[in-house]
């Protein structure tokens, strides 16, 4: 996958962690919730999705129940969305096995 915008963003490194924030390239439904580029980070990754707010927390709870991911959910004060935890922790298979869970799940709750 080509990731042209990984360009204008200031990272001092890319690693397979941030193949993650480019997801949305080929999926219009998820995004970062930053719109600046310049302030997405590749640790405290939070996105958006193409859904109600009733609906990201089905999403939530079906990825919970799943046990694919717990605590995913976005901040209470937060617009809807998720939550991901993507730091030096968090090997990149890992990261790479969720996304498709999350896509699986988008779909499941429209």
């Amino acid at each position: 996958v080509h990731f042209p915008k990984a360009r204008r963003c200031k990272f001092y490194r890319f690693d397979a962690r941030l193949a993650l924030l480019f997801y949305h390239n080929v999926n219009n439904w998820i995004n970062f919730l930053a719109t600046d580029y310049d302030t997405i980070s590749n640790t405290s990754i939070c996105l958006i999705l193409d859904l109600e707010a009733d609906k990201v927390k089905q999403l939530v709870k079906l990825l919970a129940k799943e046990e694919v991911a717990f605590d995913i959910g976005s901040y209470r004060d937060a617009p809807a969305g998720l939550r991901i935890w993507g730091g030096a922790t968090i090997d990149s298979s890992d990261l790479e096995a969720l996304m498709p869970w999350i896509k699986w799940a988008y779909h499941e709750v429209l």
